[in-house]
């Protein structure tokens, strides 16, 4: 496949999103600083492992209220409207945080923070879909996650400013600057978009391998964003470098979609993901076996697993939107969401109990074993026979 046949399809699709790929960034950069600058502020208060696991789960609880229930109001005021309204429930969410010291406004708020991004996923993801196609939707939904996760990799840069009044404040509006790009972007049809459960539900029955490993990505995702810093902090790391560990664990990711998004547009979603989680597996199990290992090399491991775990959510994002029809867009992206978010409640919640009980190295170990779940998921997924749930 020569670069200008390659590339050249995406040229009309860019033109169409590329506002929105400037909206990106700044929910990123924020969601990056805010898991270590929780993790880290409940930390230094003397708060444990298993509180600040709860305290992420909280999030992706309300994470999954979002997706599930905001669909609803996307096809009632559109996309640019419903975009605006999670940017600035997002921005007020993160403004009230430092203002609050009991555990229960702080786990209250997570949970109204998690609410807006999860309604941003479900924006952000069917609108990018809606105005792809199947032929390029791993490029232009990689893009998507590399500048994403870009963003997020560059969020731990505020914690030298420390979980202050004025980190938090940066934080905010980032988030309410978003709405800008955002408000000009090309929009795709959403009047006959089908929102209801039955249309979800259909998804599940339709879907299920696809689906699943979408929900293990939540797992991976979560379970490292509410722990990795602590895990970093209990293996000995200094603050810097604990920010250089959460730096280089998120920028992984954003390095690999690009060429992952590609492969799976060339050689099928299935087939790379089930090589991704492979590889992240042992080099998860490595981390988990390597005690003693040099900053470097926890960084390189470390990096490796998440840069080829952390595209199996996309993956199998592109499996589900590759057979659905266009009016499907809204139910495709709230099923996978809903997934994602579901192993993301559970997964930190777990995982903090098994670091408390088990020290650092329980995280990897636990993600290891997630891995070649996935990888399992993928192969029964590639063997199981198509079902038609459009209609």
């Amino acid at each position: 496949m020569t670069a200008r046949r390659y590339f050249g399809d995406l040229k009309p699709v860019l033109q169409r999103v590329r506002l929105l790929y400037a909206a990106v960034p700044f929910f990123g950069v924020s969601t990056g600083a805010l898991y270590p600058l929780i993790a880290l502020d409940l930390e230094a208060r003397g708060i444990d492992a298993a509180f600040i696991g709860l305290v992420t789960s909280a999030y992706y609880a309300g994470s999954f209220a979002g997706s599930a229930l905001f669909g609803g109001v996307i096809r009632r005021v559109g996309f640019r409207d419903a975009f605006a309204a999670t940017a600035a429930l997002a921005a007020v969410a993160t403004w009230m945080l430092p203002a609050f010291d009991s555990e229960e406004a702080w786990l209250a708020l997570r949970f109204l923070g998690g609410f807006a991004v999860g309604a941003y996923y479900v924006v952000i993801e069917s609108w990018i879909n809606g105005l792809a196609s199947k032929a390029t939707r791993g490029r232009t939904f990689a893009m998507f996650e590399a500048i994403r996760l870009g963003a997020t990799a560059a969020g731990p840069a505020l914690l030298v400013i420390g979980a202050t009044h004025q980190a938090f404040f940066l934080v905010g509006a980032a988030y309410a600057i978003a709405m800008v790009p955002a408000m000009f972007a090309a929009t795709a049809e959403h009047k006959e978009q089908t929102v209801n459960w039955r249309d979800v539900a259909c998804m599940f029955r339709c879907y299920p391998f696809a689906l699943a490993l979408m929900a293990l990505g939540g797992v991976l995702t979560a379970s490292f964003y509410g722990l990795g810093a602590v895990y970093a902090d209990r293996i000995g790391f200094s603050r810097d470098q604990i920010a250089w560990f959460v730096a280089v664990v998120l920028i992984a990711p954003a390095l690999t979609q690009f060429p992952v998004g590609a492969a799976a547009d060339r050689f099928g979603r299935l087939t790379v993901a089930t090589v991704c989680v492979a590889v992240a597996g042992l080099s998860a199990a490595a981390l988990a076996m390597g005690a003693g290992i040099g900053v470097a090399m926890v960084c390189l491991l470390a990096g490796l697993v998440s840069g080829l775990s952390q595209p199996i959510y996309a993956l199998g994002q592109g499996r589900v939107f590759d057979a659905i029809a266009k009016r499907e867009l809204i139910a495709g992206a709230t099923a996978g969401l809903v997934a994602y978010d579901i192993g993301a409640i559970l997964g930190p919640a777990f995982v903090g109990r098994a670091v408390e009980a088990a020290g650092p190295s329980a995280l990897y170990g636990i993600i290891a074993m997630i891995l070649f779940v996935a990888a399992l998921l993928a192969v029964l997924d590639a063997r199981a026979p198509r079902r038609c749930c459009t209609g």
